[in-house]
């Protein structure tokens, strides 16, 4: 006697996040854009990751990334001084 058969829909998993930005100093009142890309364990880019951006503890924005395993954020900061974003993939 055979058991039923189940299907399995193996994945590769998401193994990092880089998180990169146009511009390195900007004027208050500008924006920067920053760009997140999801890779997988072989380097390979990974499409429809949900990531959210955050400045400190607090979430800027949320994207997906696109089949180039990228998504971009556009941020205006409106004080001076400096300010350390990170990606989180949710």
């Amino acid at each position: 006697m055979k058991s039923n058969t189940v299907t399995v829909n193996v994945i590769e998993a998401l193994a990092k996040l880089e998180l990169t930005e146009s511009k390195t100093t900007i004027d208050v009142d500008s924006t920067d854009v920053f760009t997140v890309k999801a890779l997988d364990i072989k380097n390979n880019p990974m499409a429809n990751i949900e990531v959210a951006l955050y400045e400190d503890n607090n979430k800027i924005d949320t994207g997906t990334t696109n089949s180039n395993g990228e998504v971009s954020f556009t941020i205006k900061f409106n004080k001076k001084g400096t300010y350390n974003l990170y990606a989180v993939s949710t």
